[in-house]
């Protein structure tokens, strides 16, 4: 089964991630488009200062510029653009390293999923396949199996949102 295409304008940007000073209003804004700024992270990996980034074994680290994206910035650009949303309402999943095989992520990931949808705590659920043969194996195989609930699919190297046919799973 495989979900139907959407035509929407949709603009999804991460930002505060590489703690590197940027601010909302660095980026361009279409006032056609509805625009989704996403600042809320966790990742399975070490703090930024670590020279090192590791996987952590599943322990998820909070990341974003709290200096320069906090509440008051939100509220500011929220007047200013009445397109950009905010909603703490979705998951991305993103994982470029795997130490299971595919049925596994599926299971697990699948489940999460179906749980977070299923209890109201998520309204849409994305995926950003990383260009690897090992993780396309993973991607393809939760997206056989969970498509249905897969609402966008994230171009890992442009961060360009398009719906999930598109990428011919």
């Amino acid at each position: 089964m495989q979900a139907a295409a959407k035509n929407s304008k949709l603009f999804q940007e991460y930002i505060g991630a590489q703690f590197n000073n940027v601010k909302f209003s660095d980026v361009p804004i279409n006032p056609d488009v509805e625009f989704h700024f996403i600042l809320a992270f966790a990742i399975d990996y070490s703090s930024p200062s670590t020279p090192s980034n590791f996987p952590t074994n599943g322990k998820f680290n909070i990341f974003w510029d709290e200096q320069y994206l906090t509440p008051a910035h939100v509220s500011s650009i929220k007047s200013r653009h009445s397109n950009v949303k905010f909603h703490l309402d979705g998951i991305d999943v993103d994982y470029k390293q795997f130490r299971d095989d595919p049925d596994t992520f599926t299971h697990c990931i699948g489940r999460l999923i179906t749980t977070l949808k299923k209890n109201g705590v998520i309204s849409y659920a994305s995926i950003a396949p990383y260009d690897d043969d090992q993780a396309q194996s993973h991607y393809k195989a939760l997206w056989r199996s969970y498509g249905h609930l897969i609402d966008y699919v994230t171009s890992s190297s442009t961060h360009t949102i398009r719906p999930p046919l598109s990428l011919n799973f």
